[in-house]
């Protein structure tokens, strides 16, 4: 199966380097606001952990970039979910138990996440140890990860859009 764009042929529309990434930024502040001591060993086991926490993830194919990315259960499964337990009859194709399965777009999403570990694990942990005179989306996505890869930006937020020349630590 090939994961490009995605068709009627092929479902899977795979997460792009920038969703990846901007997803990966945003796991790791949400997981850094917890971290009560400025330390090394603190920070290293948050990122050991932090590629499990793509599985929470959901996607919404009706929604586009980023956004199709999510931890809340989408509209369609909600209302497909509720007439269900209203007694209709509903049938997707595949078994009940099954309709919450993680998709292979979010197992993709885990493997990027794995993949920005094993490239930038040194330099997203001097980042965090650093004064952070740049936002950490620029840091790793804009300056390291995307560019790196030549990829497109254009999914990365307006406000992150930095002057500031490439950091080096």
């Amino acid at each position: 199966m090939s994961f490009g764009l995605c068709t009627e042929e092929n479902p899977v529309d795979p997460p792009s380097y920038c969703e990846s990434c901007v997803i990966f930024a945003q796991e790791f502040q949400n997981k850094t606001t917890r971290i009560h001591t400025k330390s090394e060993s603190e920070v290293l086991d948050m990122i050991q952990n932090i590629c499990d926490s793509m599985f929470s993830y959901k996607i919404h194919k009706e929604k586009k970039g980023v956004g199709r990315f999510s931890k809340e259960e989408s509209e369609t499964m909600q209302v497909l979910k509720k007439l269900r337990s209203q007694g209709v009859k509903v049938d997707l194709g595949l078994p009940e138990d099954m309709w919450d399965a993680v998709g292979v777009e979010v197992q993709l999403l885990k493997q990027r996440c794995e993949l920005i570990i094993a490239e930038y694990e040194d330099e997203i942990v001097e980042w965090f140890l650093s004064d952070r005179n740049i936002s950490f989306e620029d840091f790793l996505c804009r300056q390291r990860f995307l560019e790196d890869r030549r990829a497109d930006m254009s999914c990365l937020s307006s406000h992150s859009q930095s002057l500031a020349p490439k950091v080096d630590l």
